[in-house]
């Protein structure tokens, strides 16, 4: 097996078993800290708050390390990091040390970003070779969703959510332990000379990145903007249908919603498998800005439906329009930069893009929670849908700057 064979399986089997261990994470989660320690909107998104300060404060910090030291043992870190926070959160009941298991979540993602896909561009040359790799991945990490569904679902009818959290954080471990043994990196050259002085150069490069390319900086404003509503989506949806649940005359209970959650995940990643598997080949170039534009414009439209209609099952559709549209909008995002960003600083422009969507989770995270708390999560999940629409015709300006 050649390198590049090699590399291309590493990436794609490394992001399926990623896949399988976060969206079971998710979905357990936060029926938890909902059913389980019944925590009110402002709490759910001080966690995630949490998480995403702990991204804004590494996430260019790390990718920096990647571009100067290693970006294999990147993504081993990254593993190894976010499958104990994952294992922590099914230990811990006190809100404050969940506080924390979260930003060390939000610390181990951020090894992860950009870092994979830079070490995949170096071991196979070019990046119009990895923008194929990347869009197959991720059609089959949608794929894998229905199996962390049906897997994440069985385990909570087993065993507590506790146990079933601990059991997808040590598959994470364990992952990075097999990457440690398994990964190559030939293809990148770490600066053996200078690194100090190397580290505000690839700041200060990565940030012209954004400043003067004109594609770049529309990306992070639209990604800012996006990060703004879907903090609210991402943190309070589990919330939103216990209170459906409720109107219903239904009695809240774990192993309900993680069956309706899961059915919803199962249903969105089957939509985006077969979308991305339709238009992958197309998804190039300046085809990614009508693409971005129209996925934004899906989201804000689920978001809507999840908002302001009190039917289960309408609700439902609408979790599921903007769960597919926004599965596809991170490898539609990660192959915009990887097209515009300078190869010798990629991983650190990816990660500005990273931090631009965090910078907005934590803006909109805090200011969406207190709309929730005080006028109900109606509206606030309403400011997410306008916040999308507006990402929409940010994006739509690259057609002119194409």
């Amino acid at each position: 097996m050649d390198n590049a064979t090699k590399a291309a399986r590493i990436f794609t089997q490394s992001g399926v078993i990623w896949q399988l261990g976060t969206q079971g994470y998710w979905l357990l989660f936060f029926v938890r800290l909902v059913v389980d320690l019944d925590l009110d909107p402002l709490q759910l998104v001080l966690l995630g708050t949490a998480k995403e300060i702990a991204v804004l404060g590494s996430e260019i910090p790390t990718g920096v390390v990647a571009d100067l030291y290693s970006r294999k043992w990147s993504v081993v870190a990254a593993f190894a990091i976010s499958g104990t926070a994952v294992i922590a959160a099914g230990l811990i009941d006190n809100f404050v040390l969940l506080m924390f298991s979260s930003a060390l979540w939000g610390f181990g993602l951020t090894f992860r970003s950009g870092a994979e896909t830079a070490w995949l561009t170096d071991e196979l040359g070019p990046s119009e070779l990895a923008e194929p790799v990347i869009m197959r991945r991720d059609n089959l990490q949608l794929v894998a969703v229905v199996f962390g569904a049906v897997v994440a679902v069985g385990l909570a009818y087993v065993l507590s959510l506790g146990a079933a959290l601990v059991i997808l954080g040590s598959m994470l471990v364990a992952q990075s332990i097999r990457l440690a043994l398994s990964m190559p990196e030939t293809g990148f050259q770490p600066a053996r000379e200078g690194r100090r002085n190397r580290f505000p150069d690839l700041l200060r490069d990565g940030y012209r990145s954004i400043r003067q390319i004109s594609a770049l900086r529309i990306l992070f404003f639209a990604t800012v903007l996006a990060g703004f509503g879907s903090e609210a989506v991402d943190r309070l949806y589990v919330r939103r249908i216990d209170d459906l649940f409720a109107l219903g005359g239904v009695e809240a209970a774990a192993n309900r919603e993680v069956l309706i959650i899961g059915t919803v995940l199962v249903a969105e990643s089957l939509l985006a498998a077969i979308v991305l598997r339709a238009v992958r080949h197309r998804l190039g170039g300046y085809a990614l800005v009508p693409a971005l534009t129209l996925l934004f414009t899906i989201t804000a439209m689920g978001v809507l439906l999840l908002a302001r209609v009190d039917l289960l099952w309408i609700a439902a559709v609408g979790l599921t329009l903007q769960g597919t549209a926004r599965s596809i909008v991170r490898p539609v995002t990660e192959a915009w930069t990887n097209a515009h960003a300078e190869p010798a600083s990629r991983a650190t422009v990816h990660s500005f893009i990273g931090q631009a969507h965090s910078l907005g989770e934590i803006t909109g995270g805090l200011t969406l929670g207190y709309v929730a708390s005080v006028a109900g999560l109606p509206l606030a999940l309403t400011g997410s849908a306008l916040l999308y629409g507006f990402s929409a015709l940010t994006a739509s300006r690259a057609r002119s700057r194409s």
